[in-house]
């Protein structure tokens, strides 16, 4: 039996786990993830951003039994999104033709992490270990050095090895050299209590803060854009990297869809979109719990504009840009917002996702993109693991062979996304108005001449078309836009 280390306990590396623990008593898995169990936050103090399914990502889970149907249970079925205007009416993208699931991470997460615990009990093949810091890999000796972390300790206090290297260089900035963590390491299988997920065997805690040195037979880093296994790599040969910080930040938002004691409503369905100023912009997602999850996003020249200094700032800034939000905004919530730290995402990309036959790059540590609207990074991710297990079985769990295949399938495809990425959607309002008016032409032209027209650009993304095939197509309108939003001080 081999055993898989899988770093990051994020939706596509549980999703990975999925499909190795259903290959028999072939592996052995264990997942280590830097913060603690999701099972035991609550969604408000998380850092959840939501998130829309599409057909790319739903198809991903399908092959899992019950996998689909829990996610659907948990989520919400949304074919539309209402466009908010700045004088109050709202303006209705064309219907999808295919439906999307609206939830979001911490729910997809718990959803996958109980799936898997089910699926894994009353066998000893799968571990799951909390608040794991990854310290360093040891490519040729085969080890991942750990630190347990405070359960409580903030996701941005845990720092990472984040190592810049563009493509056509060789160079890359310092980082910890993992000898230096020497005299931390102890042999693997040091003391480890439990967590307080009850009945839950398969899961481990990091409460005696001590590193542990662990073994693998295979390595897989699902650990995110800023992936400590992937800043392994730079120190192997014929290795690129390119990391792109966006030029948007933004804070996250909870509010419910209608306020009790005024009985001011918001649609209790579809996608909201705002877009105000050029640069600010609200987008929310009504959950199944009966509210909503935004995210306010704003352009690195107006960064300050989220530096509030008092509630009663945060209550005028919701008044002035986003009045329909403003009523369902208490003032304990403002002042959460207030509180929240303002966030960025990255773009990365690699010049190959494996390193001989032992271990993977997969989901953002291998291709991170940070499409807030088209909400391709997810559905990636979540096709990344089935493409994988499939080309598994295709080798017939020959990891020379699936690992080589891998890079050359998902590389082009992840390198189409990243071009896309953040430059579908215009934030200059004129070209944002064209872009609704070229979707609503686009779904008429392609009905009556289908071999002459493409299918509007969001159907496309909610397929499971191949992202260079998209590309191909709506290569023009993405150069447009990306011309138009750099401009603006846009997001990349």
């Amino acid at each position: 039996m081999e055993k898989v280390v899988i770093v990051g306990a994020g939706p596509c590396g549980l999703l990975l786990a999925h499909y190795l623990l259903r290959r028999g008593d072939r592996y052995q898995v264990e997942i280590y993830e830097r913060l603690g169990d999701p099972r035991t936050v609550a969604l408000s103090n998380s850092r959840s951003i939501p998130y829309s399914l599409n057909e790319r990502g739903i198809g991903a889970l399908r092959p899992i039994d019950g996998l689909e149907e829990a996610i659907r249970a948990g989520g919400l079925e949304n074919w539309k999104i209402i466009h908010h205007q700045p004088d109050g009416t709202t303006q209705l993208l064309p219907p999808r033709q295919q439906s999307t699931i609206d939830t979001d991470r911490i729910r997809l997460v718990n959803k996958l992490l109980s799936s898997l615990v089910a699926m894994a009990e009353g066998s000893s093949r799968l571990k799951l270990h909390f608040n794991y810091k990854c310290l360093s890999v040891d490519f040729p000796r085969q080890t991942i050095l750990f630190e347990s972390v405070a359960p409580d300790t903030p996701a941005e206090l845990i720092s990472s090895p984040v190592e810049y290297l563009h493509f056509g260089s060789n160079k890359a900035e310092p980082t910890p050299n993992p000898s230096q963590e020497g005299n931390r390491r102890q042999e693997a299988g040091g003391k480890e209590e439990s967590c307080k997920v009850e009945g839950d065997d398969n899961c481990l805690g990091g409460d005696d803060l001590k590193p542990v040195l662990v073994g693998y037979d295979r390595l897989v880093g699902a650990d995110g854009a800023r992936s400590s296994v992937r800043s392994q790599f730079l120190k192997t040969q014929s290795f690129d990297f390119q990391q792109t910080r966006a030029r948007s930040y933004y804070k996250t938002l909870f509010f419910p869809s209608k306020n009790d004691e005024t009985g001011y409503e918001l649609q209790p369905e579809g996608f909201h979109v705002w877009k105000r100023e050029e640069g600010i912009t609200l987008v929310a997602g009504f959950q199944a719990s009966g509210g909503y999850i935004g995210v306010v996003f704003v352009t690195r020249n107006r960064q300050k504009i989220l530096n509030f200094q008092s509630v009663a700032q945060v209550q005028e800034f919701f008044r002035q840009y986003f009045p329909e939000v403003s009523p369902l905004l208490s003032a304990a919530e403002a002042e959460a917002f207030m509180k929240r730290t303002i966030s960025s995402q990255m773009k990365v990309r690699c010049s190959r996702y494996h390193h001989e036959d032992r271990v993977l790059l997969i989901g953002d540590a291998a291709h991170a993109v940070a499409s807030s609207f088209s909400g391709q990074g997810c559905n990636a991710a979540l096709e990344d693991a089935q493409i994988f297990a499939r080309i598994l079985d295709e080798s017939e769990d020959n990891w020379e062979v699936a690992l080589a295949k891998f890079t050359e399938q998902r590389q082009p495809e992840a390198h189409a996304l990243w071009e896309m990425d953040g430059n579908i959607l215009p934030i200059s309002k004129r070209l944002f108005t064209e872009f609704i008016l070229r979707e609503r032409w686009a779904k008429i032209a392609h009905r009556w001449f289908p071999h002459w027209f493409a299918p509007p650009l969001r159907e496309l993304l909610n397929s499971n078309t191949p992202y260079t095939e998209i590309l191909k197509q709506y290569r023009s309108w993405v150069k447009k836009v990306t011309v138009s939003n750099l401009k603006l001080g846009g997001r990349w």
